[in-house]
C-alpha cells in the first residue's frame, strides 16, 4: 500500500511539472525523466495487479486496453516513431487500467491531490501573469503561444474537476471564483478560446446541479473592477477585438490548424484499419506537421484506440448524461465523476487533453469510479 501511494504521488508530480519543463531546452533530460519514470510506474502497477484485479468487475475491459497499449506501443517501435512520444501515448492510452488497479489509493488522496494541483496551477499562473513583460502587438498576434510564459499556463486544465468537486460539495468559495478568474486573466495573454467555453460550462453545471453563493458573486464583481482598474481599457478594448477574430476565424493561417478541417483531414487520410485499430502510438499525423494527436477529442480517441475505443468512450458519456439527472442518489465522489464524465464529453467536441499532465488521469479514475456505480449507491 505504501508503495502505490509513492507511485501514485510521483507519477502525479512527474505528470505536473512535464510539461512546463518543455519551456526550457536545458530541462529536457528531467522532462525525459518524468516520460520513462511514469511508463515504468503504469508498467509496473499493471502487471503486478493483473492477477489481483483479475476477478473484479470490469476487469476484461481494463486487460483489454493494457493489452492494446502494449501492443500498440510495439507496433511505433516497429513503424520508427520517435521513443518519447510513444511513451507518453503508452502512459495516456493505459491510464484507464492503471487508475482502476490503484483507485483505493486516489480514493484516499482524491480531496488532497486537487487541492495540491489547484495551488501549483495557482502559482504558475500567477508566475506566467507577473514575472513575464508582454507588448500588446505581440500578444493580439498570438505571438506568446509556445513562450516560456506559455508553458506556465498550460495547468489551467484542474480548474474543471476542482470547480466539479467544489460544486457537488456545496463549497463554490472565494478560492475558486479566484481561481477561475485567473486563468481566464493568464489565458486571454495567448487568445486561447476554449476557456471562455469551459467556464460557460462550469456555469451551467453550477447552476443545474449548484447552490448559489452570494459572496461568490460578490467577488466576481470586485475582482472584475480590479481588472478594470489596473489594466488600461484601451488595452482591454484591444485583447477583446483580437478574442472575437479567433473566435471567427479560421485558424488555417495558425499552426494548430481549424480543428474540424484538422479531423476531417485524418478520416480521409486513415485507411480502413487506422480506423478500426487506430494508429501506431507515436505515429506523426501529417507530414508537414509534427502533432501526433488530434484537437477534437472524440476524433482523436478513434486516432489512439481505434473505433472501439471511441465507443466505449461515447457510450460512458451518453450513460453519464443519463445518470446525471439522479445525480443525488450517488455518494459525493460518485457525482464528481458523472459531472467529470459529462463536462469532458462536450469538452472532447473541441479539446482532447491528450498531453502529459494529470489531466487525464482524474479522467480515467472518473470513469472507473462511474462503472463502479454500485459502490457509490445512497
Amino acid at each position: 500500500m505504501k508503495l502505490k501511494k509513492f507511485i501514485y504521488i510521483t507519477v502525479l508530480i512527474s505528470f505536473s511539472i512535464s510539461e512546463i519543463l518543455l519551456a526550457y531546452e536545458s530541462m529536457q533530460w528531467l522532462r525525459n525523466f518524468t516520460i520513462i519514470y511514469g511508463t515504468i510506474c503504469i508498467l509496473y502497477i499493471s502487471v503486478i495487479d493483473f492477477r489481483r484485479d483479475a476477478k473484479k468487475r470490469y476487469s476484461g475491459i481494463y486487460l483489454t486496453i493494457e493489452l492494446m497499449a502494449i501492443v500498440k506501443a510495439l507496433l511505433g517501435i516497429v513503424a520508427g516513431n520517435k521513443p518519447g512520444l510513444i511513451l507518453i501515448d503508452y502512459c495516456l492510452l493505459n491510464m484507464i487500467p492503471f487508475t482502476f488497479h490503484i483507485h483505493d489509493i486516489i480514493d484516499i488522496e482524491f480531496e488532497n491531490s486537487l487541492k495540491m494541483l489547484a495551488g501549483f496551477s495557482f502559482v504558475c499562473s500567477l508566475y506566467s501573469l507577473f514575472f513575464f513583460n508582454y507588448d500588446i502587438s505581440i500578444l493580439i498576434r498570438r505571438g506568446y503561444t509556445w513562450h516560456e510564459s506559455f508553458y506556465y499556463a498550460v495547468s489551467f486544465w484542474v480548474m474543471i474537476p476542482y470547480a466539479l468537486y467544489k460544486i457537488v460539495n456545496n463549497k463554490v468559495d472565494i478560492k475558486l471564483i479566484i481561481l477561475i478568474l485567473l486563468m481566464v486573466l493568464v489565458n486571454l495573454l495567448f487568445l486561447k478560446r476554449m476557456i471562455f467555453v469551459d467556464v460557460l460550462l462550469l456555469l451551467i453545471v453550477g447552476m443545474i446541479y449548484g447552490e448559489a453563493n452570494r459572496k461568490a458573486i460578490f467577488v466576481v464583481i470586485i475582482a472584475a473592477f480590479i481588472i478594470y482598474m489596473i489594466i488600461p481599457w484601451s488595452q482591454m478594448e484591444t485583447i477583446g477585438e483580437a478574442m472575437i477574430r479567433r473566435f471567427m476565424e479560421n485558424d488555417s493561417s495558425y499552426v494548430e490548424n481549424d480543428r474540424a478541417q484538422e479531423a476531417s483531414w485524418f478520416l480521409a487520410d486513415a485507411h480502413v484499419e487506422d480506423i478500426i485499430f487506430g494508429k501506431s502510438l507515436g505515429n506523426q499525423l501529417f507530414a508537414d506537421r509534427t502533432n501526433t494527436s488530434l484537437h477534437i477529442g472524440w476524433i482523436n480517441f478513434i486516432n489512439k484506440g481505434g473505433i472501439l475505443y471511441f465507443l466505449f468512450m461515447f457510450f460512458i458519456w451518453i450513460a453519464a448524461l443519463r445518470k446525471a439527472r439522479y445525480l443525488k442518489n450517488y455518494q459525493m465522489v460518485y457525482q464528481w465523476a458523472l459531472l467529470l464524465i459529462v463536462v469532458e464529453g462536450f469538452r472532447f467536441f473541441y479539446s482532447n487533453m491528450w498531453s502529459f499532465t494529470p489531466e487525464y488521469l482524474f479522467f480515467s479514475y472518473a470513469i472507473v469510479i462511474f462503472l463502479d456505480s454500485k459502490k457509490y449507491a445512497n
